[in-house]
């Protein structure tokens, strides 16, 4: 409320300020008198000036101070723990807090700003930047980052897989990923080479090695013992990725043979199977042979009695002694049952009875069909 005079202007009242009076009371027209305002405000204009018509011009006001909200892009302004809106006044000592969207940061790191008295920000404005990694993460040794066909820079939340060379496996660490600006979240990868421990034994047999340990794409080929044969196929087994061996265990049984078939003969033994080394005994039918001589056969190694066939040729006949008592021309050899008419020569004997007809007999010797009797 403003006190008139006739002649003079009184002190006003100021809400939230006064006027520097220095304890004078009334003032003269034309005087001019500087305006304070308490704390958090400030003055409409700095000074007022008692007018003629006993009122003071500009009217004495303490305005509140305020700071307008900034409007932020990629992010979010809270006040006391409530998100607002840009352009929204604030009162002086009010403090503002900045909160980036996700793949975005702060390119300054006050953590608030406060509205000052002079109706300014503490601090510049932040902005938020779209987060990016200009550099690869850290290399490592026996491996590397699977980077497809990404380029630098690698944006917010790209993944990088590592991957160990052929021989090594991932010891340690994995994924990398871009979370902060020109930072890799995750552990540097560490790959180890690829072990195997030695193998399960297995029985009748080993391997061609006897170590603890062996490395990746080592072979080991599995030996059985004499009498004894790989039975599931498992020549080799090579150390692998998973630190395993490849293929089954193997497995060595025992060599045997099955009871043979012989040609026009047969075995003098009834076992149907024979073990490794177990001998038997051919027997040819009457008027038949074994040309080598090999009657006695051994199951090998290989399960088979031999490369030798077992075969009983038809006895050749090589005993003539019951026909060369007289002069006869050579004749073929024949084999059991085979015939052959011989031709004498005629100027040295005759024939009074018989033939000249001879075969061949199971004892190997040759005889006549009908036996002849000679005349001279």
């Amino acid at each position: 409320m403003f006190v008139v005079c006739l002649d003079v202007c009184t002190i006003p009242t100021i809400d939230n300020g006064h006027l520097e009076t220095n304890g004078q009371v009334l003032y003269n027209l034309g005087d001019r008198v500087a305006v304070r305002c308490d704390d958090t405000y400030v003055p409409v204009s700095q000074t007022t000036t008692c007018h003629a018509n006993r009122t003071w011009d500009p009217r004495p006001l303490c305005a509140n101070i305020t700071c307008s909200v900034p409007d932020i892009k990629h992010g979010k302004i809270f006040f006391n723990d409530q998100s607002i809106n840009a352009g929204i006044m604030l009162s002086s000592g009010s403090v503002i807090q900045l909160i980036c969207s996700a793949g975005y940061t702060q390119e300054t790191a006050a953590p608030s700003i406060t509205c000052q008295n002079t109706g300014q920000w503490s601090e510049p404005v932040p902005n938020c930047t779209h987060i990016s990694c200009s550099e690869f993460p850290p290399a490592f040794e026996n491996g590397d980052y699977d980077y497809g066909v990404h380029s630098q820079p690698f944006q917010y939340n790209h993944t990088l897989s590592p991957f160990c060379h052929e021989g090594f496996y991932l010891q340690h660490g994995g994924y990398r990923q871009c979370t902060e600006m020109n930072l890799w979240s995750g552990d540097t990868a560490v790959c180890s080479p690829i072990t195997c421990p030695s193998p399960n034994s297995f029985s009748h047999g080993r391997y061609n090695g006897s170590q603890t340990m062996y490395s990746y794409g080592v072979v080991l080929v599995p030996i059985c013992d004499t009498g004894y044969y790989i039975a599931n196929n498992v020549n080799e087994q090579v150390c692998e990725e998973k630190h395993t061996w490849s293929g089954d265990t193997p497995v060595c049984n025992i060599v045997q043979c099955s009871r043979p078939l012989v040609e026009n003969g047969l075995p003098l033994s009834n076992a149907t199977i024979y073990n490794y080394s177990k001998q038997i005994t051919i027997e040819c039918y009457k008027g038949y042979e074994i040309k080598d001589g090999a009657y006695i056969r051994t199951c090998q190694k290989d399960g088979t009695w031999g490369s030798q066939p077992m075969v009983c040729d038809k006895i050749i006949c090589n005993d003539t002694s019951d026909v060369m008592h007289k002069a006869i021309p050579a004749f073929p050899l024949l084999a059991l049952g085979d015939d052959h008419h011989v031709t004498f020569e005629t100027s040295l004997f005759f024939i009074t009875s018989g033939t000249t007809d001879v075969k061949c007999s199971w004892d190997g010797k040759l005889m006549w069909i009908l036996p002849p009797t000679f005349g001279i």
